[in-house]
């Protein structure tokens, strides 16, 4: 038991006017009766109730002390540059590579690690670990997810503000410029809050400049995504007359992801030309492509304007990989996009949860 006050009372111990312990209104505990500090619930009158007695009240016993955290778990780190890839034909244990398809040999591009493959080191678990990737990865959902939470994946840096360029830690990504003028700075808020709202999604030509589509239709037309070579056969060369929409920028608006990521947007959202019901096909099967498959992801496969490296940029067939990820993050019913046929039809039923995490983590930038 311990004494105790009312609300906007004092505790004071006694003094020469007062033998026993009591309550004040004053901070002074001098222990007037009245003329006591105004603007109180307790004694708005100043008189007669500046002092009172205190009572007992139980004391709770503590809160026991919190449980120990536990140790965190000791994981396999690889270091910067360098990838967590599972074990393979090639390499028995888990090991670290500095290319992304996790393939294990000594041949890779250059890069500030110095080696092609090491092992990792045993650390407790980092916050943002991802667990090791198994190099003929078939793409889904799962596997989309950890590709883009790590920070050194090519997913993380093919953002860069011009055609298949890389945006590196602390630069400007693409969001972070003005939609028709490259070089000029804009909130990056804006440029997701535009493709998530579908704004400039009829008001582009998505085929500008381009002379071999033109998005002419006379029936409905769903958008269509795949390596260029098949989407080329499956237009038989002619995707007007196969009445599907495909992204060929080459005129005012700049061509880079930021555009490719809006075009995808405007697919969900049902905005493109003769769109009919949302719907989206694949010229390639999305449940046939994997990480070491054909065309090779992130080996400068397909065009580039010249710049295809470890450091500066990337090439047209690591795109499509691409494609299918964001997708993945995007649509709720992803799990079904990675059971598709080729040209089977798919609507995307919008995640707006899963666009907003994939937004922080865009924001959150590489980390190299």
């Amino acid at each position: 038991m311990v004494m105790q006050c009312p609300a906007e009372y004092h505790l004071c111990l006694p003094n020469k006017q007062r033998s026993e312990a009591f309550c004040d209104l004053d901070l002074d505990c001098v222990g007037d009766q009245d003329n006591c500090r105004g603007f109180t619930v307790a004694c708005p009158a100043q008189t007669g109730c500046c002092v009172v007695s205190p009572f007992l009240a139980v004391v709770p016993d503590p809160p026991p002390p919190a449980p120990p955290r536990p140790p965190a778990p000791l994981v396999p780190v690889c270091p910067q540059y360098m990838h967590l890839c599972a074990a393979n034909k090639q390499q028995a244990h888990v090991f670290c590579d500095v290319d992304q398809d996790c393939w294990g040999d000594e041949q890779c591009g250059q890069s500030p690690a110095g080696r092609c493959i090491q092992h990792p080191t045993i650390q407790p678990k980092p916050d943002g670990w991802v667990a090791p990737l198994f190099n003929r990865a078939r793409l889904s959902t799962e596997v989309c997810d950890n590709l883009f939470l790590d920070r050194l994946h090519l997913f993380r840096r093919m953002w860069g503000p011009f055609p298949r360029t890389q945006n590196r830690k602390d630069d400007d990504a693409c969001w972070a410029r003005d939609r028709w003028a490259q070089w000029s700075p804009q909130p990056a808020e804006k440029y997701f809050e535009d493709i998530l709202s579908g704004r400039y999604c009829k008001l582009t030509d998505w085929y500008e400049n381009y002379n071999e589509a033109h998005g002419w239709f006379t029936r409905s037309a769903p958008a269509l995504l795949g390596f260029d070579p098949d989407i080329h056969a499956f237009c038989n060369n002619n995707c007007d007359a196969a009445s599907v929409n495909m992204l060929a920028l080459f005129g005012r608006t700049p061509y880079n992801t930021c555009r490719n990521f809006e075009w995808q947007m405007c697919a969900v959202r049902g905005l493109l030309n003769w769109q009919g019901d949302r719907e989206i096909v694949f010229a390639r099967a999305p449940k046939t492509v994997y990480m070491d498959g054909y065309p090779p992801f992130g080996r400068c496969s397909g065009y580039s304007e010249g710049g295809c490296n470890l450091e500066t940029g990337f090439a047209n067939d690591d795109i499509f990989y691409l494609e299918l990820c964001l997708f993945s993050q995007v649509c709720a019913n992803s799990d079904r996009m990675f059971e598709l046929d080729v040209g089977e039809r798919f609507v995307c039923d919008l995640d707006l949860d899963g666009f907003e995490r994939l937004k922080q983590m865009l924001l959150e930038g590489p980390s190299i």
